[in-house]
Order: structure tokens, then sequence, then C-alpha cells
């Protein structure tokens, strides 16, 4: 399945350190990404790949 094609979502609640997620935001303007989740979800692909 690509990038921009539906997948089936769960929804999950998480608290973020504030520094974490200032960090997150900072990545987001970086590289333009619209929402936060998005953000998110490209981190952890990020990482989850790089092992």
């Amino acid at each position: 399945m690509t990038k921009t094609e539906k997948q089936p979502r769960q929804r999950i609640e998480l608290k973020f350190p504030a520094e974490l997620l200032k960090r997150v935001e900072e990545y987001q303007d970086e590289n333009a990404i619209g929402t936060r989740a998005e953000t998110i979800y490209e981190l952890i692909r990020k990482g989850l790949n790089a092992k």
C-alpha cells in the first residue's frame, strides 16, 4: 500500500513531554508537513526503517 492510499486507522491518545513535542513541531515546520499526525507518522516510519 502506498503512502497516499487510505489505511485503516485506530485512535490512540499520547502524552508527549513538552520538549519532545517542540522538536516534532520544528520537524513539521522544517519539512512543510501539513499536520502533526502526519509528522509523527513520518518520524515513526523513519525510525522503524532505520533498524
